[in-house]
């Protein structure tokens, strides 16, 4: 019974979060576009990370190596997108291989980060589910970060396909702070990093307690770049919003002052609104 709880606990909490991340990884590698999925496919999609996510933790529950149900996956996952593309082969077939390997390196890369600092060891997450939950937060935090910045850089605002970068880069204010906040990040790091791993901050604090503050740590980068993104993203929408208002009043008058020039017979003053009109791209 304790090992059917602990099986259902892990699909749940732990391995859902890890396949769909896999898979999101691959239909970018693919350039697949998630939005433009019907329906159905999106169901199959979900069946497919549901089905991934209770094979991962079957080799725990009946005793087998872990590598028989990664090579599993791996299969279901490859055949799966290329039934759905049904193009492409090759290029599904190293998208898939990348997907799996930039899971493996982040979550072998968060784990021992999180272990090294907290000095939990591999038994006990064996044994204690809510604790592999846990530690995977980070993981979670980085995999999904990666998603983010990955699937906003190129973001479609009011219908218009937008470069974030762009828009971080060409203004001096965002691009200086986006500078500093990487280097800030980096120092951060460092020092948080020197100070869990090898002063041994942690040594003798309660496991939890640890672990929790190891894991806001080591994710503030993450956020603070969230942040950066979502406020370029906020400020690029709001100047358009203003320059959509502001073009619509220039037209509306340059319109006006035209009929004016025009009945007046002023043919200068009506070839220099017409100029300006030209010139914004203005159409009735």
């Amino acid at each position: 019974m304790n090992q059917l709880c602990d099986f259902i606990v892990r699909t749940a909490l732990i391995s859902l979060l890890e396949q769909a991340f896999v898979i999101m990884i691959i239909l970018k590698l693919t350039k697949k576009d998630l939005k433009l999925l019907n329906k159905n496919k999106r169901i199959c999609l979900f069946g497919l990370i549901v089905t991934q996510a209770i094979l991962s933790n079957v080799p725990k529950l009946i005793g087998i190596d872990q590598s028989v149900s990664l090579f599993i996956n791996f299969v279901i996952s490859f055949a799966f997108i290329s039934i759905i593309e049904r193009k492409y082969i090759l290029r599904i077939f190293v998208s898939t291989i990348i997907g799996y390997l930039i899971f493996g390196i982040t979550e072998a890369a968060c784990v021992s980060v999180i272990m090294r600092s907290t000095g939990i060891a591999v038994k006990d997450l064996d044994n204690n589910v809510l604790l592999t939950f846990a530690v995977s937060l980070f993981e979670r935090v980085l995999q999904y970060s990666i998603l983010y910045f990955w699937y906003v850089k190129k973001a479609v605002i009011n219908g218009k396909a937008v470069d974030i970068v762009g828009v971080i880069t060409e203004s001096k204010r965002r691009r200086n702070t986006a500078i500093l906040l990487v280097f800030a990040n980096f120092i951060f790091l460092l020092v948080m990093g020197h100070a869990f791993m090898v002063a041994k901050a942690f040594n003798g604090i309660d496991c939890l307690y640890s672990l929790t503050i190891c894991t806001v740590s080591y994710s503030m980068p993450c956020i603070s770049m969230y942040f950066l993104i979502s406020i370029s993203k906020q400020s690029y929408l709001c100047n358009k919003i203003y320059l959509d208002l502001l073009s619509e009043q220039v037209k509306e008058r340059a319109i006006k002052a035209l009929e004016i020039a025009e009945n007046e017979n002023d043919g200068k003053t009506a070839a220099a609104i017409t100029d300006v009109i030209n010139a914004f791209n203005f159409s009735d």
